[in-house]
């Protein structure tokens, strides 16, 4: 039986939460759900995740792309597959820094199969 790859899910809202664990589930995947970029972080260190999925807005001082550079300094994770799930359209300057940090932008509402697609190709999973 192959092992299941785990995606940290962060988002400020519960319910986007739910549904982005539950729609996961459905195409294979296990996740870890946090609500802000410090929990995000904590989660990264003390647990196996093979792809995260980051909202921009969150509450706290601390954004998605904020969460983003501080994955990418660190050296155990620097490589990690990630998705930016935003409802805002991103400025110029924030698209760029995203590309520049190496995620791959989607906007809500996003079809969850959209998401499984684009893990599956960046984890090399096989679909079924």
């Amino acid at each position: 039986m192959s092992r299941r790859f785990v995606v940290l899910v962060v988002d400020d809202e519960s319910s986007i939460l739910r549904l982005l664990a539950r729609s996961l589930d459905a195409f294979g995947y296990a996740t870890l759900e946090v609500t802000g970029a410090d929990d995000a972080l904590h989660c990264i260190g003390g647990n196996r995740v093979d792809a995260a999925i980051l909202d921009v807005r969150m509450p706290g001082g601390k954004s998605g792309l904020d969460l983003l550079e501080a994955i990418r300094t660190d050296p155990d994770h620097a490589e990690l597959p990630i998705l930016i799930l935003t409802g805002v359209t991103l400025s110029d300057a924030e698209a760029a820094r995203a590309r520049q940090l190496d995620a791959h932008v989607f906007y809500k509402p996003q079809p969850v199969e959209v998401l499984a697609q684009k893990l599956d190709q960046l984890l090399r999973k096989p679909r079924g």
